[in-house]
């Protein structure tokens, strides 16, 4: 059927209306050569310290998955450790009340059901599920070792394995009314959270007709039922990624493409952002690991050189016009050089991969190492490789120049490798806002890099990037949240629902991510509140409300100043919040607000809109209880002897820095 049959099709007796139902690809995973463990990110995000200090591990939660399946014969998903045996909230005999499809797995998957091919086969074989699932609450556990050897972020919750996709090739990806009668039955068992690593970009806030009339507003139901719903925000980076400059002009400012089901109302968009370190396969040059991508079939370099010392050489350019004397790997080159028997170590430029690799060959070089001429890996497209070959960051270079002894040595086993982009934003990672100005995403989580449960066999692990990656650490830090809101009565202390204080605690406790290349704060619109901590969340002492914001998702505990349209370009905002007391004793705050827009920049002679953020000057003002409130500090430095210690002071002393006003002896 076509859209022009939707007449034909509603004149059909027994039909009572025609919707046109949203479609979604099949996610596909940002590729990476490296493989991360989610040790680094639960580190990173606080699981860890939240674990230690209060025990949280998500127990007696339950996380729905909607996602390509499960690979439920997993050692992540079997419940060694038997604690959702002895202490999961859903059981067998709970599906059967709840009157759902599908069918009981074990105590750690207690619901699986293929709602696309509507049948009990959740089999994953596109391996994404499984990872995303690993990721939100898997948990491995040795009962020789009596040891833990894998654990997600919320490991100690139960997972619903609610498979939308469909087997068939011909009928690949998903639509909104499968996945809302996923929603639907998430719903109906009492899930906690439910994580979509699902999206279609450039999305608007609701699908009008089809959520509405058919599904009774699911995801207002799910905002009642206290339900949180994590949503990748996705994998597009801008509007501007495919452009010829990679920016848009100053009159066209919107940069994005946030991907729908996130966008909707009420659900928890997620941004993404790089790993701090990983294990990977590694060479060891000058006593330094580097990790290396190889693109061959077989592992060949790990076959060839695995626990080897092996002599290398660096080709020299030998033209005398380059600061690092290292060439190529033309036959020029190689005709000043002898490296017969030994690895050739060359530059990536010029010649395509191939051709260094066969030139090299054919002078007798047993291998090939390609230093990258930039920050950042290399995947090399070879099609056939004479020799083995692998490609190396810039960063390699210094130590193979610089070393003493002219030696590869490489482990078998992976090493611990920092990753150069760690704590950046993802590449990827979809930019917002909404068409309707609304916010997204709402946060960031890691997902570059990160390594979890594989459908290829009952022990393996393997690594993912994307949105995809970073929202199931989201929803399984939302499962900590309703732990700890649950056994410390905060919805009683309250007098705010679980999904509120998840919200806004998770919200207001993040932390702005910097961007290193100007060491600003990454754009609000591609970070979201900036990177989820549980821990620190947790912790917090206080948590906000806000008054109202445009997606009307105040009430629900999104910490979003949301602004909307200035038509009139007055250039004047207002938003307000509530500071709520969460232990009772009294707390001191002050005020202090920087304001940043995206710089123009200029590009043989025409502006573009860059996607760096800067600093831009405004007069702020602020109302507490109705009273003009003048922001102060406890610390004393009235350098402008005016009788408080606020912002002219500190403008002061900036002033005296850059030489524009001089600061007397009792100033300084």
């Amino acid at each position: 059927p076509v859209y022009f049959d939707l007449d034909k099709i509603a004149a059909i007796d027994g039909v009572d209306a025609v919707y046109i139902a949203n479609t979604y690809s099949v996610p596909e995973p940002v590729k990476r050569e490296e493989t991360p463990k989610m040790d680094y990110s639960n580190w990173v995000t606080g699981v860890d310290a939240a674990y230690d200090e209060f025990g949280v591990d998500g127990t007696g939660k339950v996380i729905a998955v909607l996602d390509t399946g499960l690979n439920f014969t997993h050692e992540a998903f079997a419940d060694a450790d038997g604690n959702c045996a002895k202490n999961g909230r859903l059981t067998e005999e709970d599906l059967v009340d709840a009157g759902a499809p599908g069918k009981y797995i074990n105590a750690k998957v207690p619901f699986a059901y293929d709602y696309a091919d509507k049948d009990n086969d959740v089999t994953d074989r596109q391996g994404h599920g499984t990872h995303v699932a690993g990721i939100a609450a898997g948990c491995a556990y040795d009962k020789e070792t009596k040891k833990y050897t894998f654990l997600g972020s919320a490991s100690g919750a139960q997972i619903l394995a609610m498979k939308i996709f469909y087997d068939s090739e011909s009928k690949s990806g998903t639509s909104s009314d499968v996945y809302f009668y996923a929603l639907e039955d998430a719903y109906r068992l009492g899930a906690d959270v439910v994580n979509m690593s699902i999206g279609a970009q450039n999305g608007f806030t609701y699908d009008a007709e089809l959520e509405d009339a058919v599904f009774g507003n699911i995801y207002k139901r799910l905002e009642r039922a206290g339900i949180v719903v994590c949503v990748a925000n996705g994998n597009e980076y801008s509007m501007a990624e495919n452009s010829s400059l990679g920016y848009i002009g100053p009159d066209y400012q919107d940069y994005g493409v946030a991907g729908s089901p996130a966008s909707y109302d009420g659900n928890f968009s997620v941004a993404s952002m790089e790993n701090l370190a990983y294990p990977a396969y590694v060479v060891t040059v000058n006593g330094n690991n580097y990790g290396y991508s190889d693109t061959s079939d077989n592992t060949l370099w790990q076959t060839t050189f695995g626990d080897k010392d092996t002599d290398y050489v660096v080709v020299p350019d030998g033209t005398g016009k380059k600061e690092v004397d290292i060439g190529i790997g033309s036959p020029e080159e190689y005709a000043k050089v002898d490296v017969k028997g030994k690895i050739a170590v060359v530059q990536r430029g010029e010649l395509n991969f191939q051709d260094k690799v066969t030139n090299a060959a054919a002078a007798g070089a047993i291998g090939v190492i390609v230093v990258n001429n930039e920050a950042g890996m290399i995947n090399m497209a070879i099609d056939n490789f004479v020799v083995p070959a692998i490609s190396l960051p810039l960063a390699s270079l210094s130590d193979f120049m610089n070393a003493e002894s002219k030696v590869v040595k490489t482990p078998t086993e992976k090493q611990d490798v920092i990753n150069d982009n760690a704590f950046l934003m993802s590449d990827f990672s979809s930019w917002g806002t909404t068409p309707s100005l609304t916010i997204d995403p709402a946060i960031t989580s890691i997902g570059g890099n990160v390594n979890s449960a594989s459908k290829n066999g009952n022990d393996q692990y393997e690594v993912m990037s994307g949105t995809s990656m970073a929202t199931p650490q989201v929803a399984g830090m939302a499962a900590l949240m309703g732990q700890y809101v649950r056994e410390n009565k905060l919805v009683e202390k309250t007098g705010k629902s679980a999904r509120q204080l998840i919200n806004s605690l998770l919200m207001s406790t993040a932390t702005p991510v910097i961007n290193g290349e100007n060491e600003m704060p990454y754009a609000v619109i591609q970070q979201g509140a900036g990177l989820a901590n549980v821990n620190d969340a947790i912790n917090a002492k206080s948590f906000l409300m806000m008054d109202d914001n445009l997606s009307g998702t105040a009430a629900d505990g999104k910490v979003k100043a949301e602004l909307g349209d200035d038509p009139d370009r007055t250039g004047k905002y207002s938003f307000g919040f509530t500071i709520n007391n969460l232990n009772g004793e009294q707390q001191e705050y002050t005020f202090s607000t920087e304001l940043f827009t995206q710089a123009i920049r200029t590009v043989k002679g025409a502006e573009y809109l860059d996607t760096l953020t800067t600093p831009i000057a405004a007069n702020v003002s602020y109302e507490v209880n109705g009273q003009t409130f003048v922001p102060t500090s406890k610390i004393v430095c009235d350098v402008n002897r005016d009788g408080v210690t606020d912002e002219k002071d500190a403008q002061l002393v900036l002033d005296s820095i850059v030489g524009l006003e001089t600061l007397d002896a009792e100033q300084q």
